[in-house]
């Protein structure tokens, strides 16, 4: 029993050692022209965030710029990935002849913003655009979002051609230039902000190829990555197509909203009407009316769709809404927001979904039971320890020898 302090202490270490380390994110220099790069060693140990910024101070100067690429997570692991040729990820990265690479870094792209505060000045690259010429200057590269269709590993060769052919436009403008690939956070971390970067982004269509955007005047918000399906009395589902005509809006009560739009399945208009109902904190898209096709259908979810107030839904999909007889089918992602305060010189822009998932993960439930059975055992052990009795007598080899009664 007394190595359970002991124990406790090492957990905690270990967690704390964890914690700290998850945090790491790999650093990759390479360069062009007259740089301080060389006097590096080829590969650097493990840096804390106030020695990458020193380590900055020191490469960049008055005659040497600075070109940012940034993954939004990155991890030694991506570097160390191979498909089934023997190519990495990075093929174009690691043909530079003069790169260094710093395995982790603690939260590099602090260090980097720290920069700001120094006097430097941070510009944005486009491929058609004016670079300043600037002393202290910083130039960040954007690097797109995955594909729907992409792995990782095709989004990050992708992006490897991507930073080389900005570098060298780069260079082509400034002499002598330092690149810098790092992420925001390590891969192994899990961040809603980067979860929900797709999802929140305006209309959330940039990357799909056919998508349903209905905008309700900037009240409402609905959007689907490709049109839906219709399926009548358990017959082949028929792809709708859109009609160009415009999305009404219907707010004349308080507590309900409808977003109205028309379509044709197989060259016959039909009519859908999104029926949202708001109570005091929350919203739920209730039903979808349907009218076509000699139908006047009431089409409700299978699944509860709603959020708070000010939140969206979002759903990967696929989304149906049905009756007895009518199936409406939104195949791909899925994302709907009601009672929008969109400004009237702005666009319509999703909030942040509200998560769905369920409140006892099993993670949680993983939890609650290692955690009852450390309290049962740290429970039996103190019982344990209070029931000890130590000897209230002890025999004088002087004196009279102790007897002790069978009864007693």
């Amino acid at each position: 029993m007394a190595n359970y302090p002991l124990l406790f202490v090492l957990f905690g270490s270990l967690v704390c050692v964890h914690t700290s380390s998850v945090n790491q994110v790999p650093v990759m220099f390479f360069s062009c022209g007259q740089t301080d790069l060389d006097a590096m060693a080829k590969y650097q140990h493990a840096m804390s965030n106030e020695e990458f910024f020193d380590l900055l101070v020191k490469l960049s100067s008055t005659k040497v710029k600075l070109a940012l690429f940034s993954e939004h997570s990155l991890s030694l692991e991506d570097f160390r990935w191979r498909g089934t040729d023997g190519q990495s990820a990075f093929p174009l990265l690691q043909a530079f002849v003069d790169r260094r690479f710093i395995p982790s870094v603690f939260q590099p792209n602090e260090a980097i913003q720290k920069l700001r505060e120094n006097g430097y000045f941070f510009e944005d690259f486009k491929d058609d655009g004016v670079l300043p010429n600037l002393d202290k200057l910083v130039i960040s590269t954007q690097l797109e979002d995955a594909k729907s269709s992409d792995n990782r590993q095709e989004m990050l060769s992708r992006h490897d051609s991507k930073i080389v052919q900005s570098f060298e436009k780069i260079c082509e403008k400034y002499e002598n230039v330092i690149g810098l690939f790092t992420g925001k956070r390590n891969s192994w971390i899990e961040s809603n902000d980067i979860v929900h970067h797709l999802v929140a982004r305006h209309l959330m269509a940039l990357d799909d190829s056919n998508p349903l955007v209905l905008d309700g005047k900037g009240k409402a918000l609905i959007y689907s990555s490709s049109y839906p399906t219709l399926s009548i009395n358990d017959g082949p589902a028929t792809d709708l197509k859109d009609t160009n005509t415009e999305v009404i809006l219907d707010d004349s009560r308080d507590s309900l909203l409808k977003v109205i739009k028309s379509f044709l399945a197989n060259g016959t208009k039909v009519t859908i009407r999104f029926r949202f109902e708001k109570q005091s904190f929350t919203w739920e898209l209730k039903n979808i009316e349907f009218e076509g096709l000699n139908n006047n259908a009431l089409l409700s979810p299978q699944n509860s769709i709603g959020a708070l107030q000010d939140l969206s839904y979002f759903s990967e999909g696929p989304v149906v809404f049905s009756n007895n007889s009518v199936v409406l089918k939104f195949n791909g992602k899925f994302q709907v927001q009601p009672w929008m305060n969109t400004p009237s010189s702005g666009k319509a822009k999703f909030s942040e979904p509200q998560d769905q998932d369920a409140f006892f993960t099993p993670p949680i439930l993983a939890g609650l039971f290692v955690t009852a059975l450390m309290l049962f055992i740290v429970t039996w052990g103190i019982m344990m320890i209070m029931d000890i009795k130590t000897m209230d007598r002890f025999d004088d080899p002087k004196g009279k020898t102790i007897s002790i009664n069978v009864a007693e």
